[in-house]
């Protein structure tokens, strides 16, 4: 969606995109913390206000609500796309690129 953001894990690669919903809207991503978000039959919450719910919390952006970053790289993107799809963004929205150490 036109921004573009430097990481250098895929943890915070999942905080960074989890920052941006919650900017795109906020009453939604907040609404999914205060439900304790989870995707599919998970155990470990997604999204959640209570970070002791998490194993490897990261808060997003100062604002309280905490992101499961206990996850391999591949679930990290089918989670990216999950919540892709839980905003109504196109896949084609969300374009990431990487690049081996030198």
């Amino acid at each position: 969606m036109g921004e573009k953001t430097e990481v250098y894990t895929y943890s915070d690669m999942l905080v960074k995109v989890c920052e941006f919903l919650e900017t795109l809207d906020t009453d939604k991503f907040r609404q999914m913390a205060k439900e304790n978000y989870k995707i599919g039959k998970a155990i470990v919450p997604l999204i959640s206000y209570d970070e002791s719910m998490l194993r490897t919390p990261k808060e997003v952006d100062n604002t309280g609500i905490y992101v499961e970053t206990n996850r391999s790289a591949n679930d990290i993107v089918r989670t990216i796309k999950n919540l892709l799809d839980e905003f109504g963004l196109s896949y084609d929205d969300f374009i990431f690129y990487t690049e081996v150490a030198k």
